[in-house]
Formats: C-alpha cells, sequence, structure tokens
C-alpha cells in the first residue's frame, strides 16, 4: 500500500480547491483513492485519517469506512466483527 503521506499529499491534491486541478486529473486522483478503498489495509487508514488535521483527509477517512463497512464487512473475522459493536472501556 502507498504509505500514508504519500495518500495524504494525493487526497490534498484532489479536494483542495486551490489546485486548480482539470477535470481529467481530479477524475484520475478520485480512481487512484477509490482503488486504495478497495484494498484490504485501507481499514488501516480510517484513525490516521480522521486524526489528521486538513479536513479534507478526516471526510476521506469517514469515507473510507463507510465503504469498508459497505463493501467489505463480511470478510472480518467475527472476534473483529465483536470488537466494533463492543463499548469502549
Amino acid at each position: 500500500m502507498v504509505a500514508d503521506q504519500t495518500l495524504v499529499k494525493l487526497i490534498l491534491q484532489a479536494y483542495a480547491p486551490a489546485m486548480n486541478l482539470t477535470l481529467g486529473d481530479q477524475k484520475r486522483l478520485q480512481g487512484e483513492l477509490f482503488e486504495v478503498q478497495k484494498r484490504p489495509e485501507a481499514w488501516g487508514l480510517v484513525i490516521p485519517f480522521l486524526q489528521h488535521p486538513d479536513p479534507n483527509v478526516q471526510f476521506f477517512g469517514a469515507h473510507t469506512i463507510q465503504v469498508k463497512i459497505t463493501r467489505d464487512w463480511h470478510v472480518l473475522q467475527p472476534s473483529v466483527k465483536l470488537m466494533c459493536h463492543s463499548k469502549p472501556p
């Protein structure tokens, strides 16, 4: 998986209004980011992205967990699912 900092740069490039990207460049960057969300390792990006100071990165982290739950919840081990349903100590 691409390093977290590289993904943060991609997110900032794709969603920062000051970047003035062409439609083609924006679609390409979004496509790269959506491909990352499909990978099993994307589960591990959620918390670091939610804790990032940039709201675009935070949003992408929130969107990633929504995508992972919708598409990949069925592949998680039952013990992991149980931890997700448990209340924090």
